[in-house]
């Protein structure tokens, strides 16, 4: 689970993994979404990859809120989506600053 601050600016890293090991991100095209738990649109999040890492830098946009994570991966005209949907979505909690 990976928890932030409402309005905090800086990088946060997720390591992308399958059943089937580590998965390669460089040189596919990379589509990184945040659904809000409660309802709504999903949000994109602008990311850069290295190797299995993505990584979104944290705007301070994102309203307070519980957010499932998904990572849609295309490559060669094939699209995955990590987590796959069994495992579900990456959590994502933005807190109300104390």
């Amino acid at each position: 689970m990976t928890s932030v601050w409402e309005g905090d600016q800086f990088p946060v890293s997720w390591r992308v993994t399958s059943t089937e090991g580590v998965v390669d991100l460089d040189g596919a095209d990379l589509e990184l979404t945040a659904t809000p738990l409660s309802g709504g649109p999903a949000v994109a999040l602008e990311c850069t990859a290295v190797g299995d890492v993505v990584t979104h830098v944290l705007t301070g946009t994102l309203a307070v809120g519980f957010y499932g994570v998904v990572l849609g991966v295309t490559r060669d005209g094939k699209r995955v989506t990590y987590p796959d949907a069994k495992a579900g979505s990456l959590p994502l909690t933005v807190k109300d600053r104390p």
